[in-house]
């Protein structure tokens, strides 16, 4: 609501005069404002011009900063603007980062009609180079631009989430060992009758 959008400006303002204000404060309010009950080009308004006060007392933005800037427009379904914001990013030495992807494939999902070819050329970009990883939220949006199926499809294709690491299976195995799932059943079994 707007209430949330001013209390989290009133907020922030107190971080910038102690100095104590940062990049993931700055993006949560960005994110309040751009996606607050006020108008949406005023809330994007106020959004820029805490961005350049940030940036004027020489701090740096992170993609979260880009990520929550964007997010009217993934609702918006504008998902060039999108990618213009994540060009723009990069432009500035900042890699794609977890919520940097999720905005962009979230605006390939909220797009009409949706951008299912991009959002599948993106995930598998972005995992390919290995420095993003993919989360639930990442995983969620990727549903919701390519669909259930396809979505299954790219995650088996690149082996995401379906092979646990040596440790973790040694860790979980003596896990359910000592609270007694790992035990053989008593008996015969009713298969083998």
């Amino acid at each position: 609501s707007v209430g949330d959008a001013t209390q989290a400006e009133d907020w922030f303002a107190r971080m910038m005069e102690e100095e104590k204000a940062t990049p993931e404060a700055l993006a949560f309010l960005v994110d309040a404002l751009t996606l607050s009950g006020r108008k949406k080009k005023k809330g994007i308004s106020a959004a820029d011009v805490w961005i350049q006060k940030f940036q004027s007392s020489g701090q740096e933005l992170t993609a979260k900063v880009y990520a929550a800037r964007a997010s009217a427009d993934v609702i918006s379904g504008d998902f060039e603007q999108v990618e213009a914001r994540m060009q723009q990013m990069e432009a500035v030495g900042l890699e794609m980062d977890e919520d940097a992807l999720t905005v962009m494939l979230l605006a390939y999902g909220y797009a009409k009609p949706q951008q299912t070819l991009l959002a599948e050329q993106m995930f598998k970009q972005q995992m390919l180079r290995g420095k993003v990883r993919a989360t639930r939220e990442v995983l969620e949006a990727l549903r919701l631009a390519v669909g259930g199926a396809r979505c299954l499809q790219l995650r088996r294709e690149l082996q995401i989430g379906s092979q646990k690491k040596s440790s973790d299976a040694a860790i979980d195995y003596a896990a359910k060992s000592a609270a007694g799932k790992n035990q053989k059943p008593r008996g015969r079994s009713r298969m083998w009758k």
